[in-house]
């Protein structure tokens, strides 16, 4: 699960916009699902990170706009070794980006 909101941001930013998220993995394969819904925001991108919490890092995941607001792990998405430890870890979040804030508009950790 994972609740996002600007507060979480690093930098933080005045956002209103809200989301909510979930992220299943299988612990023999691997293979990932999962989604996150925007609530106040228009995204232009999404994404999982790997990271801990108020740390910034490297796009692990790019998500695909499934529908409005909606966005999606893509089908057949497998994490490496390393990706999946820190998924059990809580070292793993969803950011959503947007025109306004490129950088990301609003955040929260997978846990």
């Amino acid at each position: 699960f994972a609740s996002l909101n600007a507060a979480q941001e690093v930098p933080t930013n005045g956002s209103t916009a809200t989301g909510t998220g979930f992220l299943v993995v299988n612990p023999l394969t691997r293979v990932a699902s999962g989604s996150i819904t925007l609530t106040g925001m228009t995204a232009t991108a999404a994404h999982i990170h790997l990271g801990a919490t108020g740390v910034n890092e490297a796009v692990i995941i790019p998500l695909t706009a499934t529908s409005a607001g909606v966005f999606s792990v893509p089908a057949n998405t497998v994490l490496t070794a390393d990706q999946f430890k820190a998924y059990k870890q809580g070292n793993l979040y969803y950011n959503a980006h947007s025109a306004a804030f490129p950088g990301g508009e609003i955040r929260g950790q997978i846990r």
